[in-house]
């Protein structure tokens, strides 16, 4: 079965009794997260994850694709200011 027939499956099958569902996203919440290895910290120590940081850079990526920037010569003209 490929994992377009299993997902497939999974929501044609949603109808099943709580405990099971709670047992099954149990699992599923454990394999991702174990996963999910820290790639850093933020400035409060709390944990940075490798998928937010990857999500994080492609934001950034899109971001700068877009103009949404400041050159540094525009920031020191509004540090000026502070």
């Amino acid at each position: 079965m490929n994992n377009n027939q299993k997902k497939e499956y999974i929501e044609n099958h949603y109808e099943v009794d709580e405990n099971t569902v709670n047992e099954i996203f149990s699992n599923f919440f454990s394999a991702v997260n174990k996963n999910d290895l820290v790639s850093g910290y933020d400035a409060t120590g709390a944990p940075i994850l490798k998928k937010q940081l990857i999500e994080d850079i492609f934001q950034s990526e899109a971001q700068i694709r877009d103009g949404h920037f400041i050159t540094l010569e525009q920031l020191e003209e509004e540090s000026k200011r502070w």
